[in-house]
């Protein structure tokens, strides 16, 4: 699939290798725009994360002041979230939601259901996703099993049956609605920055809603897996293949200066956000804990100073069960806990944006249920919640009971809140499950209870639920 830009579109790629100026150079385009006249509210600008949306920000107000409020910065799933919630209110319809990695073990487990195994299943379930990210999907004779179409055929209605859908999917649903509505949604500009990192979905976004003017910055031989699982790096010489009117600028390495090595690298804005909400929230001053940075030049050394500093914690007086160590994968995960046990030490290691536990026992995902409860609380037709809350103790989740409510729910159009309830009218009579089908109508009696009686809630507030790094949190507003 060609790149689909707008007639007289001007492409601007520019390339250079890390350190060479690229968002710098976007940067000043973007200000060259504002003084040809182009309104700030027709500049979008996107990358490849939320934090990094947030230093082109501050790029940006340091260039130009305050106008730079007034440009659209969004990572690519960001602006995509918003093409569809925008399509949605147009047609009437509710966007979807975005299984967070929990609601995703429950995902498959039914999809466990197809009768493939585990490894079978995975591989096949990750070509999937890799082709409706590379909008391999498009094109009706992409399947060409009938395994696969079968497969596929249980994956959209287990996802569409609970309301929900992958983060791979996002960018490719968002460039489907713009191409059954062109003009639907557009910005005079576009520029993307880290181009080769984001999903070939989120690539032919930047291009449909590039009006008259589109720049992409990038290096295709520095990607790597960020915000877009599936990066495709190729985009940027078959953007350029594509565009009738293009400038390429080449810039040489070095072309902006590296930050010094021995200089401190700065404080993670997200532990300066977290010391920002508790002071707001105690009345106490933000005050920084300290802060060790530590450069390795392996991996073998990294796990070496870890355990080196855990032990010295332990020496001083604290428990193990206080020491918190977030994983970068699970291989780390595995080298880590076996160096840890070779010198007789222990940590908690926690994977990140991921909440611990089991969903096939319920002792073990409390965390998971009093999400989905949170949830719930604020939306009583989530769909993935209720299939959390209910699926849970079971060592199949649940699924031979679910996957029919499923499939009634994709069927009818209709949320699985509505098929739950009907189920539990009715005593579960008419669906397969028995004793399982009883034990999740239990768990959806019981979840209705609660959400009624915080319905019930009276006060001066109200509720809102913000889910971040597949995490919600209820406060009150």
């Amino acid at each position: 699939m060609a790149f689909a830009l707008r007639t007289g579109c001007t492409v601007v790629a520019c390339i250079g290798a890390p350190g060479s100026g690229k968002t710098e150079h976007v940067v000043q385009r973007a200000c060259e725009l504002l003084e040809e006249g182009v309104p700030a509210s027709e500049i979008a600008m996107v990358t490849v994360g939320d934090e990094a949306s947030r230093l082109l920000r501050e790029r940006l107000r340091r260039a130009v002041g305050a106008p730079a409020d007034a440009i659209v910065v969004r990572s690519a799933r960001r602006l995509a979230e918003e093409v569809l919630r925008a399509s949605g209110d147009r047609l009437g319809l509710s966007p979807l939601r975005v299984l967070s990695p929990f609601e995703e073990k429950a995902y498959f487990q039914d999809m466990l259901t197809s009768g493939l195994r585990s490894k079978r299943l995975r591989e096949m379930l990750r070509f999937f996703d890799r082709g409706v990210s590379d909008l391999t999907d498009l094109d009706e004779g992409w399947l060409v099993s009938e395994e696969e179409r079968e497969v596929f055929a249980l994956r959209r209605l287990v996802l569409d049956g609970m309301g929900a859908q992958l983060s791979c999917e996002v960018a490719g649903r968002a460039v489907r609605a713009l191409m059954d509505r062109p003009g639907a949604g557009s910005f005079c500009a576009v520029l993307a920055d880290d181009f080769q990192n984001l999903s070939r979905a989120s690539q032919q976004l930047c291009a449909l809603l590039a009006e008259s003017f589109l720049m992409v910055a990038g290096d295709a031989g520095s990607w790597a897996r960020g915000c877009d699982a599936y990066p495709y790096p190729r985009g940027l010489r078959e953007l350029i293949a594509s565009a009738a009117c293009v400038e390429v600028v080449e810039l040489e390495e070095g072309n902006c200066g590296a930050p010094s090595p021995e200089a401190p690298p700065a404080l993670p804005s997200a532990y300066r956000e977290a010391l920002r909400l508790r002071a707001s929230e105690d009345g106490s001053e933000a005050v920084l804990r300290p802060v060790k940075f530590a450069r390795c030049e392996s991996v073998e050394r990294e796990i070496e100073v870890v355990v080196s500093t855990i032990s010295a914690l332990i020496e001083q007086g604290v428990r193990p069960s206080e020491i918190a160590v977030v994983e970068l994968h699970s291989l780390w995960r595995r080298n880590l806990e076996q160096t840890l046990r070779g010198h007789a030490l222990s940590a908690r290691v926690f994977r990140r944006n991921e909440t611990p536990g089991d969903l096939r026992d319920r002792g073990r995902c409390r965390e998971a249920q009093a999400i989905a409860l949170l949830a719930l609380c604020v939306n009583p037709l989530d769909g993935p919640a209720w299939r959390v809350w209910c699926g849970a103790g079971d060592h199949l989740a649940c699924s031979d009971v679910f996957v029919p409510w499923l499939g009634e729910a994709y069927r009818k159009g209709v949320p699985l809140a509505r098929v739950l309830a009907s189920a539990a009218r009715n005593g579960g009579e008419r669906l397969p499950g028995g004793t399982t089908a009883s034990a999740v109508l239990a768990a959806y009696r019981e979840g209705e209870v609660c959400v009624e009686r915080c319905a019930r809630l009276r006060g001066g507030g109200s509720l809102c639920c913000r889910r971040r790094g597949g995490c919600t949190a209820l406060h009150s507003k």
